[in-house]
């Protein structure tokens, strides 16, 4: 993994943010990890800006191949944003989880990554 600092994305000083993932997960059971997007990287791309809510509170999870990068929990809004600078290589794999603990059934969520 390389985190590059002072590269800037939109405008002329650096290339805009494009949707490199977008999923909606429904009726996702209380414990569980559920996987939310997945971004399998075909060269080199980078992971800037990653958003997630959902109907429940729940603790999201950021991992690069299989190693957790960042945890947020999310309330009282429901919503997190996180704010990264990741540069992908080749075959590298960037996804987002999340898991709920509240006990009372299925829930909703959805995740966004932006990038270029």
């Amino acid at each position: 993994m390389t985190v590059l600092r002072s590269v800037t994305s939109g405008g002329a000083a650096g290339a805009p943010n494009s949707v490199l993932d977008y999923s909606e997960e429904v009726n996702v059971p209380s414990g569980v990890l559920t996987t939310l997007s997945t971004v399998v990287s075909a060269g080199t791309s980078r992971v800037a800006i990653v958003t997630l809510s959902g109907s429940m509170y729940a603790k999201f999870f950021c991992i690069l191949d299989t190693q957790v990068i960042a945890v947020k929990r999310s309330g009282p809004h429901r919503n997190v944003d996180f704010v990264f600078n990741i540069q992908l290589n080749n075959g590298q794999i960037f996804e987002t989880k999340v898991q709920h603990f509240t006990g009372v059934g299925d829930a909703l969520f959805e995740s966004l990554i932006l990038g270029f």
